[in-house]
Order: structure tokens, then sequence, then C-alpha cells
């Protein structure tokens, strides 16, 4: 009788060894952790925009559930089902707005949920969540919508037609070269007149024109009455009006400023 017994105890052994492990692999695989409390909510959208059951769902940026069922709502929307872990539940309130969004440069779709406003009673489970049916940034991008966008894509694509016909025909490498060699034209020429300028007949020649233009700008001479003093310039006009007056006073002027120049300079 010994022997049948043992045999018992050994299969019954086995067999909850192996309920152990089956019961441990469903309770560590997948998303869901047994470990944890969940709380469940019910957000409308007009269009799932590709989010599927098992898409993440995130509050402020972390993780704290999944999709669990998509389904049609009795209008023309969708009802999205959601868990979320019930310690990050407790800041979600009547404030908090859900949106799709998407993630990465595959294009995966999550729920994004903006938490409410702090002091504000949390949602129970079951709720539903308000919903903001806008696409985001990635979809803007990709479909090219929204009002300034287009601006920017067109002004993109415009800029990469002149690279593009910049960088044929070696363009841009003779454009640089040019460059290059004006950059250094210019560098040149300003030394020679760096140079130039250190002149002694040079800078005296300068100091001789500094020293008429202020006396021109202080009214000295001929030509600095003639330019500050108005009244001077509209009897030269009712002088010099007439033809004949003109054949013969304007030699007469003309070196009577010579003279009065040449004075000047002398002092």
């Amino acid at each position: 009788m010994t022997e049948p017994v043992s045999k018992t105890k050994i299969g019954m052994f086995m067999v909850a060894g192996v309920g152990i492990v089956l019961a441990s692999i469903i309770m560590f695989s997948g998303d869901h952790n047994f470990f944890h409390s969940y709380s469940y909510f019910k957000i409308h959208f007009q269009s799932t925009q590709g989010l599927a059951k098992g898409s993440v769902v995130s509050i402020s940026g972390m993780d704290a559930g999944d999709v669990r069922k998509i389904t049609f709502g009795d209008d023309s929307s969708m009802v999205v089902s959601v868990e979320v872990l019930s310690e990050a539940a407790k800041r979600l309130t009547k404030s908090s707005i859900a949106s799709i969004r998407t993630q990465g440069a595959l294009g995966d779709k999550y729920v994004y949920i903006n938490p409410g406003r702090a002091g504000e009673t949390p949602l129970k489970s079951g709720s539903l969540i308000p919903s903001q049916n806008e696409n985001d940034f990635i979809d803007m991008l990709t479909n090219g919508k929204g009002p300034d966008l287009s601006i920017a894509l067109h002004t993109l694509q415009e800029f990469n037609d002149l690279l593009n016909a910049l960088n044929s025909n070696d363009r841009l490498a003779t454009l640089v070269d040019n460059l290059s060699t004006a950059t250094t034209n210019i560098s040149t020429a300003s030394t020679n007149i760096s140079k130039l300028a250190d002149e002694p007949d040079i800078r005296e020649s300068f100091w001789h024109l500094k020293n008429i233009l202020k006396k021109i700008d202080n009214g000295d001479g001929t030509l600095g009455r003639l330019i500050n003093d108005p009244t001077l310039h509209d009897r030269l006009v009712s002088i010099l009006g007439d033809e004949p007056r003109n054949r013969y006073l304007k030699p007469l002027l003309r070196e009577a400023i010579r003279q009065n120049q040449e004075s000047h300079n002398g002092h």
C-alpha cells in the first residue's frame, strides 16, 4: 500500500509545482502586474488615429497604464477604455484632458493625460475623462497642417532647392573661392590705404582740406559767406541774372574768390 501512496503524493506535488510555475508565468508576463491595483476610465475620441489595444497611457510623461479596449460609441465617436495605476489615478480630476499623441520616430500612438488642477477631487474609477481631439505636433509635421506650418514647410523646401542649386556643377565651391579671394583683396586694399594714410604728404593734404572745410563752415572767406549767408546768394542771383552781366561778372567773381582763398591760405 505504501508504493501507490508515494506515487500519489509525488503526482500531487508535480501538479502543484506545475501550477505554481504557470501562475508565476501568467502573473509576471505581459504588462499587467497583479501586485498593483488599477482604476478604469473611458475616453471619447473622434478618431483613434492608429491607437490600438495595449498602447501606453501616459500621465505627465510617465507611463501609468495601457489601453484595454477600443469600441464604437453611440454617436460617431470612439470609446477608449484605459486602466491606470491607482496611485497615478489620484492625480486625475474633472479638469484633466486626454489626447492621442505620437511617440518616437516610428509613429506609435499613445494616450497622453494632462492631470487636473491640484486640490480638486480625484475622478472615481469608471469615470469619463474629457478629451482633446487636436492633432499633435508630429501629426501636423506629417500632414503639413496648421496655419503657419505650411509656410514653414514651403520655406524649407525653397531652402533645400537653393542648396541643391548651389551644390550642382561645383557652384558652391566656386562661390567659396570667390568669397575667399574677395576677402583677401579687401584686406590687402585696407592695408594699402592704412600705409598710404601714413605718408606725410597725404596727411598734410588732409590737414589742409580739414582747415578749408572748417573755415567754410565758420563762414570765413567768400565761399563760407556764400554758404552761410542766404542774402548774399540772393544778391548774386540778382546781379548775375542777365546774360550780359553773366558774361562779364562771372570771370571777375571767380578771380575774386581765387584771390581770397590764396590770401587765407597764406595766413
